[in-house]
């Protein structure tokens, strides 16, 4: 999502926590099943994944924590991986 926002973009990334799969998927009988020994340290807003050079980095819980929302804003100067250039963009189109 990052390489192709535009600079000054706004992203957001919402999921589930554990609370909403414990309260909502575990009581079905095949969502149950979906989630039958996964980790529920993979429902975590991943934060270590947001590159050091975005902007205004938030998160917090929504909806009784059930959800959360990670938002950070792509600089506007462009820079997402220093050393690695981002795309042209022309007309709506990489190039």
């Amino acid at each position: 999502m990052i390489r192709v926002a535009r600079p000054g973009t706004t992203i957001l990334i919402v999921d589930e926590t554990p609370k909403h799969v414990k309260t909502a998927y575990e009581r079905t009988p095949l969502a149950r099943q979906a989630f039958k020994d996964q980790s529920r340290d993979l429902l975590r807003a991943p934060v270590e994944l947001v590159p050091k050079t975005m902007q205004n980095v938030r998160c917090e819980q929504v909806w009784d924590g059930r959800f959360y929302g990670l938002s950070f804003v792509k600089p506007v100067d462009g820079t997402v991986h220093p050393g690695i250039p981002e795309p042209e963009m022309e007309k709506g189109r990489s190039t």
